[in-house]
């Protein structure tokens, strides 16, 4: 069923940033000759990927896109906006490597969530199947559907981010001289928590998508209230962080993209809304339970 499903080629292809502020610009080390596989100055990954791949229960790759980034006409307005305005200021305090406004546990958030988002949020879904002692049947409908879930809120958000190509946090802060809003600053040297910033545009967040999907298909699939979360990471051992329920989880897991610097509050605001649709939208037509008399 999957075999013409687009994902060999990997959605890979030349992409032509923009020249107006707010255009998602290559980012370093992503920028220079060693990753210009296309002749045109730099790598942004998965470029076509959003129109090349089928989802698995999406009817199409655009149908929860959201509105443009800050609601604006353009990227260069939305650079203009109070909340960019705001948001800009928060991730360049609160989201490099050196960054002294960033508390201790705010950096542990950030490197927390680092890992691979089906790997994190497949390990919460186990979490909550033993806790609330679903039969065997369930759990592999669970994770069937969370995975199916996880790649469609993927492809939702590369769709999106290719659609909009909005700039990173870490082009934001060194071309806020020429951005056009008095209101925004540069600062020599600012690099993001984690290097490198993955090399795709910032809106919205996948990370966050991925996360709001995984909730809005855990709540779906195991209703009701069960007992607060305690779950590891990957990316950072020896850590256990404990939430109240899976929306927390993913709550904080769209923040931490804050923390680390790569992406804008509003772009991880926005992912969780979009991963939820999708979430919801998956947990409502894949593998549903056969009416039997």
């Amino acid at each position: 069923m999957r075999a013409a499903d687009g994902v060999a080629a990997g959605g890979v292809g030349p992409y032509h940033p923009g020249s107006n502020p707010g255009d998602y610009q290559f980012t370093f080390p992503f920028n220079t000759p060693g990753f210009d596989f296309f002749g045109t100055g730099g790598f942004a990954d998965a470029s076509n990927w959003g129109s090349t791949v089928t989802p698995f229960v999406l009817t199409s790759t655009s149908q929860f896109r959201p509105g443009a980034p800050y609601g604006a006409s353009s990227n260069a307005a939305a650079v203009l906006t109070p909340t960019y305005t705001s948001d800009f200021n928060e991730v360049k305090a609160l989201g490099c490597a050196g960054c002294a406004a960033r508390s201790a546990e705010q950096t542990e958030i950030a490197l927390f969530w680092m890992e691979n988002s089906p790997t994190g949020w497949n390990r919460i879904a186990r979490i909550v199947a033993e806790q609330r002692n679903l039969d065997a049947l369930d759990v592999a409908r669970l994770f069937a559907t969370l995975q199916m879930g996880e790649f469609d809120a993927y492809t939702a958000s590369l769709e999106a981010k290719y659609y909009y190509n909005f700039w990173r946090p870490v082009s934001a802060v060194a071309l806020a001289e020429s951005d056009g809003n008095p209101l925004t600053s540069t600062a020599a040297g600012w690099e993001v928590l984690a290097f490198p910033t993955p090399p795709v545009p910032d809106y919205p967040s996948a990370h966050s998508t991925a996360g709001g999907a995984g909730a809005a298909i855990i709540e779906a699939l195991v209703p009701g209230r069960g007992q607060a979360i305690a779950t590891t990471s990957g990316s950072l051992s020896g850590v256990t962080r404990t939430f109240s329920s899976v929306a927390a989880a993913a709550e904080e897991n769209a923040l931490s993209r804050i923390y680390i610097g790569y992406h804008f509050r509003h772009a991880t605001q926005v992912g969780v809304a979009q991963g939820r649709a999708v979430g919801n939208y998956v947990a409502q037509h894949a593998l549903r339970p056969l009416d039997h008399d």
